[in-house]
């Protein structure tokens, strides 16, 4: 029989914090570069080598939910880059070059060729959408690799918030915005810069990747900032007039080119300038919002926010306090999305860009922590699988499959089976739109029903006309000035919506009036609320022209004076 020394209660402390020291190099600016390079020669970087495991997670947490949920009924947001996907697409195929309106869209611009495609437009655009968020994903996972320095930590890590993100709470059907392609570049210049002396020219390519991720999706500009801010403090001011340069470069650079094709600058301009005021009113619900949507997230994300929780405290309290430099980077890109939903309404996909800092957070611990001890090894694979089992609750079930199966049957139609249209406020808009549409007909729609867009393949015939409820805004509310407008350039169908709410029905009122004080319209079609269908809060009017209004009856619609 062997016996055995008992074991010292504090020996894993010990062990924790020598094992800490080798990573000093990575979160404190106060090495020389002699020290730094010495220390990165004892512990060279970790590589991973776990690529088909990589491609596993990223197919069970992001390829199989997006799957599912292919063919789901429309979504108001992915209508709205639908819209414009399908608007660059037309000016781009009937030779007119960029189309000089809206904000930067760079996202739908490079998705905008699948409108050319055979049947249903946006089970295309999800389907493109589903392999960039696999890419970003693929890209997210050997992050978290590196950063916890272990395979199996790495892997359970992306694994459950990679689901966390593909939640139908965050993406609904995928293509909901280009917050996943804005991913790509920025994981590419957090892998770039990791490592990394103050002379290598890889903090010029770093700024360049933050600048493509900032105008893939402008909230993310705060990212830029903080990158700057880390790569400042951590690696000198070489590496961030680097990082800067390289950020300049690449942001002028596609303003530039944009602007070149566009034309000018000054649409863009005044789009943004537009949208905040049209958005301006709305100030006094952003904390009622923040509160509300923010405790939709907790729903949704309260088993990884607990780990995250649990990481932090775990990590602060055993290691030393000149290790922690890239603990606090993780922190604030955790807490920085927050100041969006505090700025404008916010929804649950804005909270959930907390994730990816939570993630990075969570394997930092791994790497500085729980790698040194098997107890506390174990004890985080167990809450990893516990977490994601918890998600797993929250994913499409089978019924949403059966639907998209029929969907991917049904092509190369581009509408839905007629068996789903009576469940759906918008399909049922979309089949009445359909049938009062004349062949190459314009369409305009208000209430941000941009989803009707790609339901009937229909456009308006131009941007001002797109959202008759931004349209409206735009001339102060005043049923004169936008009655001129809608004369001047009258679509061959629109679309009042109605919403559910008490500060709707007036505005609501107010617009349909305007229509039909106008004579050109009369109302063809009415779907009514009804909130046991998708999308049943909302309710619409739908009118056609009358007749192609000669100019004299144009003339005596314009209000006097104008």
């Amino acid at each position: 029989m062997v016996c055995r020394a008992p074991r010292r209660r504090g020996r894993w402390n010990r062990s924790i914090r020598h094992y800490t020291a080798k990573f000093m190099v990575q979160d404190s600016a106060c090495f020389s570069e002699t020290d730094r390079e010495a220390m990165s020669v004892q512990y060279p970087v970790y590589q991973p080598r776990s690529g088909v495991w990589s491609l596993l997670v990223v197919f069970v947490s992001t390829v199989c939910p997006r799957l599912i949920s292919l063919g789901s009924f429309p979504y108001m947001d992915e209508g709205f880059y639908a819209y414009w996907a399908q608007f660059i697409h037309r000016s781009l195929a009937q030779g007119q070059g960029l189309p000089d309106a809206g904000g930067f869209m760079l996202y739908p611009l490079l998705l905008s060729w699948l409108c050319a495609l055979p049947g249903n437009a946006l089970v295309w655009l999800r389907l493109a959408d589903m392999l960039v968020a696999a890419w970003a994903g693929w890209l997210f996972c050997r992050l978290l690799v590196r950063e916890s320095r272990s395979a199996v930590g790495g892997m359970l890590l992306a694994l459950a918030f990679l689901t966390a993100m593909n939640l139908p709470a965050v993406i609904q059907a995928g293509f909901k915005n280009s917050i996943f392609a804005a991913y790509i570049p920025l994981f590419l210049a957090l892998d770039l810069a990791r490592e990394k002396d103050e002379r290598s020219p890889s903090w010029f390519a770093a700024g360049v990747l933050t600048a493509l991720g900032v105008l893939l999706r402008e909230p993310f500009a705060i990212f830029a900032v903080a990158g700057a801010v880390a790569v400042w403090l951590g690696r000198g001011p070489r590496a961030l007039w680097r990082y800067v340069a390289g950020g300049f470069f690449g942001g002028l650079l596609l303003l530039a080119l944009t602007g070149l094709l566009r034309g000018g600058v000054a649409e863009l301009i005044q789009f943004y300038v537009q949208t905040g005021a049209i958005y301006g009113p709305e100030a006094g619900r952003v904390w009622h919002k923040f509160v509300n949507n923010g405790q939709g997230a907790l729903r949704e994300f309260w088993p990884l926010l607990l780990l995250t929780a649990g990481a932090a405290i775990l990590f602060w309290r055993q290691t030393a306090r000149g290790t922690r430099g890239r603990a606090w980077f993780w922190l604030v890109l955790a807490l920085l999305p927050l100041l969006e939903p505090l700025s404008k309404i916010g929804f649950v996909y804005h909270f959930a860009v907390v994730l990816p800092g939570c993630a990075g957070l969570c394997a930092l611990t791994w790497g500085r922590v729980l790698r040194v001890s098997s107890r506390l090894r174990r004890g985080g694979v167990v809450a990893l699988c516990l977490a994601w089992v918890i998600l797993l609750a929250a994913l499409p079930g089978m019924g949403q499959a059966r639907m998209t199966l029929d969907v991917l049957g049904a092509f190369p139609s581009p509408v839905w089976p007629e068996r789903y249209i009576p469940e759906s406020n918008t399909l049922l808009a979309g089949r009445a739109i359909r049938a009062a549409l004349p062949p190459s007909g314009t369409l305009s729609i208000s209430g941000f029903m941009y989803f009707l867009y790609p339901v009937t393949g229909a456009l308006p015939s131009g941007p001002a006309m797109s959202d008759l409820s931004r349209t409206f805004i735009l001339a102060g509310c005043d049923p004169f000035r936008f009655e001129k407008t809608l004369c001047e350039n009258p679509p061959d169908v629109l679309v009042v919506g109605e919403t559910h709410g008490e500060h709707s029905a007036i505005f609501t009122e107010a617009l349909q009036h305007a229509v039909e004080k106008s004579g050109l319209y009369v109302r063809v079609a009415e779907i009514p609320i009804d909130r046991k269908k998708n999308y049943g809060w909302i309710g619409c009017a739908v009118y056609r022209r009358a007749v192609p209004p000669p100019r004299e009856r144009i003339d005596r619609a314009l209000p006097q004076g104008t």
